[in-house]
Formats: C-alpha cells, sequence, structure tokens
C-alpha cells in the first residue's frame, strides 16, 4: 500500500485559500505519479472534506481540503471522538482505529477496496474516515501529505469586514488562533509531509506553487496553472484589522512563525511585512479612499436633501390632486344622483307605458273576441241561408213533380208555357256565353286543354236546349252559394288580418318592454360603474397613504428614493387617467340614456299609432261585415221573392208532357255538364300539384329508417359515446337490415362513428376505415380534425346527404327520449347540435355521385369537352343533371392565358330551374338552352367585372367550386385517351387561372380559397 498517495489541502480559518485550492483543483484535475500503477480513487463528500469520484484511476490521485476549524460540530463517530483542542491522540484510541480499520494482510488503511468494505461494513454504506480531522490522517496513515495556505489574521478579519456582515471580530480573531496552533503543531510534528505556502503568493504565482508540489512531494502536475483568484483586501479595510489585531502580541506572534515557516515561492527574499512582488497595506491608499468615501457620502446627504424637497413638492401636487379628486367626487356623486332620480322616472314611465300597453291588448283581446263571435254568428247565418237554400231546392224538386201530376190540368195554358220556355232558352243562351267565357279564360291558363273543350262545347250545345225553369232556380242557387263562400271568405281574411294586426302589436308591446328592461339594466351597470369608480378612489387614497410612508423611509438610500417616487408619480398620473377615463364612460352612459329614452318615447309614439291604425281597420272591418249582412240579408229577400215568383210560374204554366221530358233532359245534361266541369277542375290542380312537386322536389332521396333505438352510453373519460341501433335502413338504392352508428365526444369534441351492416358492406361509398372494433371495420369523423375534413371533402352528394340525415335522426330520437331519460338526451342532445352546427359551418364543397365526359371536340384550333355530373348539389341546392361545356381556344395545344370560356347547359327535364340564377331568356319568354361564361384574353376589362358583378354570391362561389373540382372530375370519366395537351396538371392550371379571375373582377373577393376536393383518382 505503499504506492498510494494522497494529498489534503488545508489552511487558515474564515480564509479565502479555499477558492486557490479550488481553482488549483480546475487547473490540474489529474496528478501523475510514476510510482503508483495500482490506485484507487478516493469517495467521499461531508463538510470540510471533497474529493475525487469512485472511478478507479491507476493515475489519479485526490486533492482534499480539510478545515481544521471545523470545531466540534462535525459528527464524528464516538469510537473516534477526538478533542481537537489537544495535541495528542490517546493511544488506547489510536489501537483501536488501528484494528477497526486495518485490512486483512496489515496493512494500512488505503484506498484499494470499496468505501463499504473499508468502513467495517457498515449498513449505511458512509465511510466514517469522511469525519477524520487532519490530526487523525497524519497519526493513522503514512501516505497523507498535506498542502497548506496560510492567510494572515488581518487579511482574514479584513476579508469578512468587506463582505458588510455582522462579525464578531474577537470570536473570529480566537477562532483563527486556535485553528493557526493547530497547524503550527501539525507543521512542527510532520515536517517532511506539510508544505506550508502563503496564499497571497500562490495566488500571485500558481505555476511557481505547482513546481514546488511536484519538488515537495514527487508529483508531476499534467494541467497548465492559469490566472488565479485575485485574494486582495480592501486596504482601508486591512489598515482597520491591523489596528485591531495590534493588542493581541500572542496572536501576531503566531502568525509571524507561520509566516517565517512558509516555504517562498520567489528568489526574492520578504521585505519588511510582506512577500516580495506581493503589495502591501498602504496608509496613504487607505487614507484616499477614506476620504473618497467621505466625499460620497456628503454628496449622498445632499441628493437625499434635494430629493426630500421634491418629495414636499410632490406631496403639494397630491394634496392639490386630492382636492380636485374630492370636487370630482363630489360631482360624480350628484351626478350619480341625478341617473338615479332619471332612471326611477323613467322606469315609472315604464311601468305606466307597460300597464297601457296591458290595457290595450285586453282591449285589442276584446274587440278580437267580438270580431270571433261576429263571423261565428255570419258562419250560422251562412249555414242557416244553406238550410234554407236546401229546403228551397227540395220544395223546387217536389214542385216539379207536382207539375207532373199536374200536367194535364195545365195543358190548356201551354203557349203561355212555350213563351216561358223561350224566355229561359234565352237565359240558357246567356249561360252558354258565360260557360264559354269561364272556359277561354281557363284555356289562356291551360293550353293542353282541347278535349275539355270539345267536351265543353257539345255540353253548351246540349244546354241551349234546356227549358226547364229549374235551371234558373240552380244558376241562382250557385251564385248565392259563391256569393256566400265569398262572404266566408272575407271574414276570414278580415279576422286573420285582425289577428296579424294584434299579434304585431302584442310584439310590440313585448319589444317595449324588453327595451324598458334594458334601460334598467344599463342603469344599473352605470350604478355598478360608479360603485368600481369609488373603489378606485378609495384604492387611490390607500395608495397615496402608501406612498407617503414609502416617502418617509425613502431618506436612506438614493435609488430607492429616486424609484419609490417615480413610481408614485406613475400611480398617480395613471390614476388621474383613470377617473377622467370613468368621468367620460359615466358622461357617455349618461347620453346613452338619454338616446335610449328617446328610442323608446318614438316607440310609444309608434305603439300608440298603430293601435289607433288598428282601431280605425276594425272599425271599418266591422262596417265592412254589416254591409256584407245586409247584402246578404237583400239577397235573401230577393231569393224569397225568386222563389215566390217561380212557385207563381210554375202554378200558372201547364207544360205538355214533352215539354217536361225534354225540360227533365236538359236538367239532367246540366247536372252532367257541372260534374264533368268538376271533374277536369280536379284534375288540373292535381296536375298543377305534381308540376310544382316534381320542380321543387331534390332528386337525392332522403334517409328511412323502421325504427332506431339507444344502444348503451359510455362516459370514461376522455372517449365519450352513445350508440344507436337502426333498422330498415333505405336511402335510394340503398337498403340495409340493420346500422349501426356511435355519437362520440373524444377530449371535448363530437364526432361520428359509422361500422359497416352486418353483412360487412360499407354503408358509404366514399369508405375509408379507421379501424375495426370485434372484426367490424369503422369510419370515424371529426368535422374540427384536419384528417376527417379531407374525408368530408372527398363525399359524394348521397354520403353527405346520410351523415346528415343520420345527425339529424340522432338529434329527434333523443329529444324524443327527454321525457324518459332527460339527463342523458340534454347531454349527448347538445353534442349532437354541436356536431350538426360543426358540420355546417364546414366549407361549402360541389358534390356529386358520378361524373361523364359526355362529349369532345377538337377541331379548327377549338376544343370542346362536355362534363354531365348527375345528382350534384352545393350548399342547399340539388341539380339532377349538371351539364357544362369547357370551350378552349388553341386546340389540343391548350394554355392557361389563351381565351376560354364555361358554358352551363339548360335543364332537358321540363320545370327544371336552371342551374344559376342570372339566365337568359329567349324571345317567347322561355329560357335560353345555355350561359356562358368567358375568360381569358377574349374579353376586356370592364365587361369581365360586369359579367361576374351581375352573378349573386352564391353563384359566383359555386362556379369557382366547379372550376377547382373540373380538374378531378375531368380525369376521373375520361371513357377515351384524352387529347393531348389536355393534362391534369394543364386543366389544374387552366381551372386555378380562371377561378382567381372570378376573385379579381367580382366586387368582393371569395371568402373561401380552399381547394374543393371531392374525389379523388386512384
Amino acid at each position: 500500500m505503499s504506492d498510494n498517495r494522497m494529498l489534503i489541502t488545508l489552511g487558515t480559518p474564515f480564509g479565502t485559500w479555499a477558492r486557490l485550492a479550488e481553482h488549483l483543483r480546475q487547473q490540474a484535475p489529474q496528478v501523475v505519479l510514476p510510482a503508483a500503477p495500482a490506485f484507487s480513487a478516493w469517495h467521499g463528500c461531508v463538510p470540510g472534506i471533497s474529493a475525487l469520484n469512485d472511478r478507479p484511476d491507476p493515475e489519479a490521485i485526490a486533492m482534499s481540503r480539510f478545515d481544521l476549524n471545523v470545531g466540534p460540530n462535525l459528527a464524528i463517530p464516538a469510537e473516534i471522538g477526538i478533542h481537537l483542542q489537544e495535541n495528542k491522540i490517546d493511544s488506547d484510541l489510536r489501537s483501536g482505529i488501528r484494528s477497526r480499520f486495518l485490512q486483512g494482510d496489515g496493512a494500512e488503511p488505503g484506498f484499494s477496496r470499496s468505501p463499504a468494505v473499508q468502513a467495517g461494513g457498515d449498513s449505511d454504506g458512509i465511510d466514517m474516515r469522511a469525519c477524520w480531522p487532519a490530526e487523525v490522517w497524519a497519526e493513522l496513515s503514512s501516505v497523507a501529505e498535506f498542502l497548506i495556505f496560510f492567510e494572515p489574521p488581518e487579511r482574514t478579519l479584513a476579508h469578512w469586514l468587506a463582505a458588510d456582515e455582522a462579525v464578531d471580530s474577537d470570536a473570529l480573531l480566537q477562532a483563527w488562533r486556535v485553528g493557526a496552533e493547530r497547524i503550527l503543531r501539525l507543521v512542527r510534528r510532520y515536517r517532511r509531509r506539510v508544505l506550508l505556502v502563503d496564499a497571497r503568493e500562490a495566488a500571485a504565482y500558481p505555476a511557481r506553487l505547482l513546481d514546488v508540489c511536484g519538488e515537495r512531494f514527487g508529483i508531476a502536475f499534467a494541467g497548465e496553472a492559469g490566472s488565479a483568484p485575485d485574494l486582495q483586501s480592501d486596504a482601508a479595510f486591512v489598515a482597520l484589522a491591523s489596528s485591531w489585531i495590534r493588542p493581541d502580541k500572542r496572536l501576531r506572534a503566531i502568525g509571524a512563525e507561520l509566516e517565517v515557516s512558509c516555504i517562498p515561492l520567489t528568489a526574492d527574499a520578504p521585505t519588511g511585512d510582506g512577500i516580495a512582488g506581493i503589495p502591501q497595506a498602504d496608509p496613504l491608499a487607505a487614507l484616499a479612499q477614506y476620504r473618497a468615501v467621505h466625499r460620497q457620502c456628503d454628496t449622498f446627504g445632499r441628493e437625499a436633501e434635494r430629493l426630500a424637497a421634491e418629495l414636499e413638492q410632490a406631496q403639494g401636487v397630491t394634496a392639490a390632486a386630492e382636492a380636485a379628486l374630492e370636487e370630482e367626487r363630489a360631482a360624480s356623486r350628484m351626478r350619480m344622483a341625478n341617473a338615479e332620480a332619471e332612471r326611477d322616472r323613467l322606469r315609472e314611465q315604464g311601468e305606466q307605458a307597460q300597464q297601457e300597453a296591458e290595457r290595450e291588448r285586453a282591449d285589442l283581446e276584446a274587440k278580437l273576441k267580438a270580431s270571433t263571435e261576429a263571423v261565428t254568428k255570419a258562419k250560422a247565418a251562412e249555414a242557416e241561408v244553406a238550410a234554407s237554400l236546401k229546403a228551397e231546392r227540395e220544395s223546387t224538386a217536389r214542385l216539379i213533380t207536382e207539375h207532373k201530376i199536374e200536367g194535364d190540368r195545365l195543358r190548356v195554358h201551354g203557349e203561355q208555357a212555350q213563351q216561358e220556355n223561350e224566355l229561359l232558352l234565352l237565359q240558357l243562351h246567356q249561360v252558354q256565353e258565360e260557360l264559354e267565357a269561364t272556359f277561354l279564360a281557363q284555356q289562356e291558363t291551360e293550353r293542353k286543354r282541347a278535349d275539355f273543350e270539345a267536351k265543353l262545347k257539345a255540353s253548351a250545345e246540349a244546354v241551349t236546349k234546356a227549358k226547364a225553369a229549374e235551371a234558373e232556380v240552380a244558376a241562382s242557387l250557385k251564385a248565392e252559394r259563391e256569393s256566400t263562400a265569398r262572404l266566408i271568405t272575407e271574414h276570414k281574411i278580415e279576422g286573420d288580418r285582425l289577428r296579424e294586426h294584434s299579434e304585431q302589436a302584442q310584439q310590440e308591446n313585448e319589444l317595449l318592454l324588453l327595451q324598458l328592461h334594458q334601460v334598467q339594466e344599463e342603469l344599473e351597470a352605470t350604478f355598478l360603474a360608479q360603485q368600481e369608480t369609488e373603489r378606485k378612489r378609495a384604492d387611490f387614497e390607500a395608495k397615496l397613504k402608501a406612498s407617503a410612508e414609502a416617502v418617509t423611509k425613502a431618506k436612506a438610500a438614493e435609488a430607492e428614493v429616486a424609484a419609490s417616487l417615480k413610481a408614485e408619480r406613475e400611480g398617480a398620473a395613471r390614476l388621474v387617467a383613470e377617473h377622467k377615463i370613468e368621468r367620460d364612460r359615466l358622461r357617455a352612459h349618461s347620453e346613452q340614456s338619454e338616446r335610449k329614452r328617446a328610442e323608446l318615447e318614438t316607440k310609444l309614439k309608434e305603439s300608440a299609432d298603430a293601435l289607433a291604425k288598428l282601431k280605425i281597420a276594425q272599425a271599418e272591418a266591422t262596417k265592412t261585415l254589416h254591409a256584407e249582412r245586409e247584402r246578404n240579408a237583400g239577397r235573401v229577400a230577393e231569393l224569397e221573392a225568386e222563389r215566390g215568383r217561380l212557385r207563381t210560374q210554375a202554378e200558372a204554366a201547364s207544360p205538355d208532357p214533352e215539354l217536361r221530358q225534354e225540360n227533365e233532359l236538359l236538367l239532367l245534361q246540366l247536372h252532367q255538364v257541372q260534374e264533368e266541369l268538376e271533374h277536369y277542375f280536379l284534375e288540373n290542380q292535381k296536375l298543377k300539384g305534381r308540376a310544382e312537386t316534381n320542380q321543387t322536389k331534390p332528386q337525392l332521396q332522403a334517409l328511412q329508417v323502421a325504427d332506431i333505438q339507444i344502444a348503451g352510453v359510455c362516459e370514461e373519460a376522455p372517449f365519450h359515446h352513445l350508440n344507436f341501433s337502426l333498422r330498415d335502413v333505405t336511402q335510394g338504392p340503398r337498403r340495409f337490415d340493420a346500422l349501426d352508428v356511435r355519437l362520440v365526444e373524444h377530449h371535448g369534441e363530437p364526432g361520428l362513428v359509422v361500422f359497416t351492416a352486418r353483412e360487412g358492406v360499407a354503408p358509404l361509398s366514399s369508405w375509408t376505415e379507421s379501424g375495426k372494433e370485434q372484426d367490424r371495420a369503422f369510419m370515424l369523423l371529426h368535422p374540427q380534425h384536419k384528417t376527417s375534413k379531407a374525408l368530408f371533402a372527398r363525399m359524394t352528394a348521397s354520403d353527405w346527404l346520410l351523415i346528415n340525415d343520420l345527425a339529424a335522426l340522432m338529434q329527434t330520437t333523443l329529444r324524443n327520449a327527454a321525457d324518459a331519460r332527460p339527463r342523458l338526451a340534454a347531454r349527448w342532445g347538445l353534442v349532437c347540435q354541436r356536431l350538426r352546427e360543426q358540420l355546417a359551418e364546414l366549407p361549402p364543397v360541389l358534390r356529386y355521385d358520378r361524373a361523364q365526359v359526355a362529349h369532345i371536340a377538337d377541331a379548327a384550333g377549338k376544343l370542346e369537352i362536355t362534363l354531365r355530373l348527375g345528382n350534384a348539389m352545393f350548399q342547399q341546392r340539388a341539380y339532377f343533371s349538371l351539364c357544362v361545356r369547357l370551350c378552349l381556344s388553341g386546340g389540343s395545344g391548350v394554355r392557361a392565358d389563351l381565351p376560354a370560356s364555361l358554358v352551363f347547359l339548360a335543364p332537358a327535364e321540363r320545370g327544371t330551374l336552371p342551374p344559376l340564377s342570372i339566365w337568359p331568356l329567349t324571345d317567347a319568354g322561355d329560357w335560353a338552352q345555355e350561359h356562358a361564361l368567358r375568360f381569358g384574353k377574349g374579353l376586356s376589362g370592364a365587361k369581365k367585372r360586369a359579367q361576374w358583378q351581375a352573378l349573386d354570391s352564391h353563384d359566383r362561389e359555386f362556379v369557382a367550386s366547379l372550376l377547382y373540382g373540373l380538374p378531378a372530375a375531368l380525369a376521373e370519366s375520361w371513357e377515351v385517351v384524352p387529347p393531348a395537351g389536355l393534362g391534369h396538371v394543364n386543366v389544374s392550371l387552366l381551372a386555378d387561372k380562371m377561378a382567381r379571375e372570378i376573385d379579381n373582377n367580382a366586387s368582393r373577393a371569395h371568402d373561401s380559397r380552399t381547394p374543393v376536393l371531392r374525389r379523388v383518382v386512384g
């Protein structure tokens, strides 16, 4: 174990030599021992000792330092407890230490084994030798060598005095003396193993220190010494410490002996009290430094007086600001009182207006009730008139029967009856003319009624032969029935108009009430703002008080006074600015309250005018109702007179049997004509409804489901979902016996999961598998995720409708389940609503189910491509068959800068609207066959702007969306090889240029420039 080496660094207590030792350790991290092939580094770091790592390195030596002035506070084990003040170690204790730490071969304590083995196998693994003082190492280990740094006591005391700390100088010097005596005893006893150097000299000559250590201990340092830390002390503090130490002769003697015992690192001999080359304490320098400090203190005092004067001035300004603030506060209180009075007045006016509105509403309800009762009475009178007409018809039938029985008796009056029949024939001719006029009027609206016209003419010719008096009775009854129906219709219209006026008045009253509440809320907000202003003022006063206290303490230092004064000034300015802002805001609130009050008075006046108009309209309606009642009464009287006249004529007339048969035949033919007219009228109405249905009904089929059930719910964060099971699902040609969908909420975002059908068929044509669950593939759709947005953009029209119909169906199901499961319906209904809103917020895309290139013409330097999109839709509008033609100049060698045009073709189905809202008409008033939009150089700038500004925003977005999707639609629908030069790239460049031209020439830019991708080729 003799080859192991150990170098311990220590020094006088409380000195700055530890920085020098640390610097030397950094400059020379490795120490080379030529004769030490088997060396194990020492491990241990406790207060007072620092060592290297425990990595085995045969060329490394531990550099440790130990401060002898650690005192008895070190946790030294009991078995090696050493009185540090004594100069010897008890022999029994030394024997115990040796027997405890001797290794198996009887060698001295070394470092070839691990710390746990050397420590005697303690369970905690801590090496007790880390707590040994230098005397123990010197006694027990013959390989331990010591490098001791000496610092004079005056330098040590000056260092601690300069640190501006509360230092007990007597205790520090006493501790220094004790430590120095121990170092002196260590130097006297182990002169061969101890190297004592002056710390200031070592700091001045670090390279020489390494050389001396190598010569003394036989160690070659591989590192190069750099600049050492500065250990010089302030001259004034050194002079003060020297005067402090001068009475202690024992301390000066120990210091002198240690200084003499130091190994010189230079060839120069010591001069005076110092080392050659190291500056000593200069009394003149100390005096100059003291005078500079005194002058600086005087400057600080004058500056403090100046700052105190400025502080008093600032306090005067602050007092003036406080007075102004108090005046403003009083004015604000007065304005607040005025505002509160105005609020109370407005509240009273609002309550009066509300009461007036309630009274007017009650009057309107009473008048509406009276009008309803009048209409009911009119309906009852109408029913009575209808009953009387029915009774009259029955009596007329009985009279006809009586005419047949009394025919023989009335034969003598045949001539008079013949004349009466001729009169009836003339009336029938008039009926024929009216029927022809009706037929001509209907012929103008219905062009395909040739058959009906022939039948009507034949019926009219048959009616001309009618000679029965019952025809006039039937005509009069029909006229009366029509007049009664018109009267009922007019009553209904008048009642609806009155009801509408009443609802409008009620809505206006509710609006007035809402405005009153808004005015009240604004006044409350103003009051709360005033309270906030009061709170800010109280905070300002507190800040002013705190600033005054801070100013009284600011005399200690210049920087603190300046900083606090600046902060208080800024705070005062900021509070004054805030007060001005708050005052302006209150003034704005007051003006806004005045405007609201004026608007409220205007609304009240308008409401009064509307009520007056409503009363006038109700009076007119009542007057009209009375006039209609009088007219009805006159018509009933006329009907009674006509019935009496007919009865008289029937009694006076006595037609013969042939004439009666002819009259009956004509009457039967007249009834047949009426039935046919009613039949054709109903058929015409059906045809009209069917045409309107065909015109407005979208060609895309909606989702139909026989049954839907909530299958289960999962509320495990962060993946929540609700399962739905659908049965007998149909959408056009698609049909599934069962379909499972899932409403999900992942990390707070709503989404939809669609599973494959039970037979393994994908429900969407644009299916993209996201994963599998229990051997069933599913597709996950999150409207806000980037991947799902691409999936939505590629969906066909049918797939898009299916997704939206599923979301709407789930929301309806949850709404129906609100009574049975309210919490579930409320929680997941909100998620479903958010899902539908996010679907609606996706960028608009032109979608279609199929694309087909219908025609290609490439001749005479012009290329025409006709593209047909089936079941297309954009936003909320559906196109059964969208047909466009792309016309390019230059033939197959098309370029993006040549003239081009996009031609929209009118739909072939009759009754179908064209794809654009602006569409040309022919001379006959029909839709034109096509409408062209021109691009490129073939059109001037003014014409381009006029062309695109004529289209509304929806049509511009529709055309731009079509152009962005044109390359993909053409690429996936070629049935033959495309023309040369018309590749996907050229078409994409051309479409992009055309879309940009729309944006540049339209009145406003296109909102969304996201490329429209619906179907990806391949």
